[in-house]
């Protein structure tokens, strides 16, 4: 799975973190590179404006809550 994070608070306005819980392909990791993020204690960080079509692709849509 992944988690996509948008940061909030002084100074991380705009950016998000991006957590694997495996090693993703290497297209992944040359699209996050490639759009300028960089790793850091185990996650991607980079613009959120940026964030590449191919993480986007691996996140899981929301699902709907039935009660």
């Amino acid at each position: 799975g992944v988690v996509v994070e948008h940061l909030g608070g002084p100074g991380n306005e705009g950016y998000t973190r991006v957590t694997f819980a495996e090693k993703p392909e290497r297209s992944v990791l040359d699209a996050l590179r490639a759009a300028g993020y960089w790793w850091k204690n185990g996650c991607w960080t980079g613009q959120s404006a940026k964030l590449p079509a191919e993480v986007t692709a691996l996140v899981a849509p929301p699902r709907e809550v039935t009660p």
